[in-house]
């Protein structure tokens, strides 16, 4: 994998040299919302990404025993080796909540706050989504998630504890359905953030938005050589040009007056 990302990131390059030199920018593919788990038709569309070079390394989810009420994700910037970079940051905005907003006193924020986090150096591009039935809709819950590691192309699981009194047949976890699932990032691709459909009371739908690893992994410019005479050089550049000039003056006196 890690030949795979130096082979993206010198096309990546190759291809921003070409563009400079054309003066047009390369095409971006950007961020794409993948397939979410809940109910789609229901509920406000609500988006949250990170910063321009970052990625998802975990994510908190606040729940309750029906059903999830926000997904916060925390990115972290990506240097050009691949690895992170400076603190954890925030996504914007910062989560995807309910539309009734928390307050200090609601328990679910006190006790139902649950966090999986990604091993140092890697990032999320898979969950295995929990969900709960709800008269008779599946609805998005608890989350596992999957993290890529660049260097060595592993994939690991990582999760928070759920009591296995907690799971029934109205409430499971879906498993991850792998690099390229409908649900999960595709090869060459990162997390970058969520979406969701939201209503008062719940998070009714949520759902992964992926980017091509090349987009978010930053790049030096490439090398744009600039060719600095020396006076010599410019003296004898001078001197062609009059010599140039005199003979053409000689073959064409009557149109001498209009040569530069």
């Amino acid at each position: 994998m890690k030949s795979f990302a130096s082979a993206r990131g010198l096309l990546w390059s190759v291809l921003l040299a070409a563009s400079v030199a054309l003066g047009v920018a390369p095409a971006l593919a950007g961020p794409t919302d993948k397939t979410g788990v809940g109910d789609p038709s229901q509920g406000s569309y609500f988006r949250t990404l990170c910063q321009t070079h970052a990625a998802i390394t975990s994510v908190l989810v606040i729940v309750d025993d029906q059903a999830l009420k926000s997904m916060q994700p925390t990115c972290m910037m990506v240097d050009m080796q691949g690895q992170w970079t400076g603190r954890p940051l925030a996504s914007y905005p910062a989560a995807v909540m309910r539309l009734k907003q928390f307050t200090v006193s609601d328990d679910s924020v006190l006790t139902n706050k649950r966090v999986a986090l990604c091993p140092n150096g890697s990032y999320l591009v898979g969950t295995n989504p929990g969900v709960t039935r709800v008269d008779g809709t599946l609805m998005p819950w608890h989350t596992g998630i999957e993290c890529w590691v660049p260097q060595s192309g592993d994939v690991l699981p990582s999760s928070y504890y759920i009591p296995p009194s907690a799971l029934d047949g109205n409430h499971y976890m879906m498993g991850w359905d792998g690099v390229g699932g409908a649900r999960s990032c595709n090869s060459g691709e990162v997390g970058v953030g969520f979406w969701g459909k939201l209503t008062n009371d719940y998070v009714e739908a949520l759902g992964l938005v992926c980017a091509p690893w090349s987009e978010v992994m930053p790049h030096p410019m490439p090398h744009i050589e600039q060719t600095v005479r020396t006076p010599t050089e410019v003296v004898r550049d001078k001197s062609i040009k009059e010599d140039a000039r005199q003979a053409f003056c000689t073959a064409h006196p009557a149109d001498c007056a209009t040569r530069p």
